[in-house]
């Protein structure tokens, strides 16, 4: 689980994030990322209804993408503010999928 101060929570943060960020996408994840001035690294997640209508395939989507980040989070040197789209492929992907795809946008990015 992801601690509170590791999450994005205001709308104004995560359209700045949107504007200035840099991007990494595949067929399944995009990850926008911009540099902060705090010690932590924060995260936010978005997953649409263009993904799944269903509320519960939504959040089981989430839980994955966050368990993925509660393990790779101590590798990441720099402190970050950091956002994960979800695409509707997402849904026919394994959890060891979705690990892969994020460790390669976090390489991609230069964040390990």
């Amino acid at each position: 689980m992801l601690k509170k101060d590791n999450k994005i929570t205001k709308k104004k943060e995560f359209d700045f994030i949107f504007k200035k960020g840099k991007s990494s996408f595949d067929n399944i994840i995009g990850v926008r990322v911009i540099k902060n001035n705090l010690n932590n690294k924060r995260f936010g997640i978005i997953v649409g209804t263009k993904v799944s209508k269903k509320a519960v395939e939504r959040n089981r989507i989430k839980r994955r993408i966050k368990t993925v980040l509660v393990k790779e989070i101590s590798k990441i040197k720099q402190s970050i503010d950091c956002i994960i789209i979800s695409l509707p492929q997402i849904k026919t992907s394994n959890y060891k999928d979705i690990q892969i795809s994020l460790q390669n946008h976090f390489k991609k990015l230069n964040l390990f």
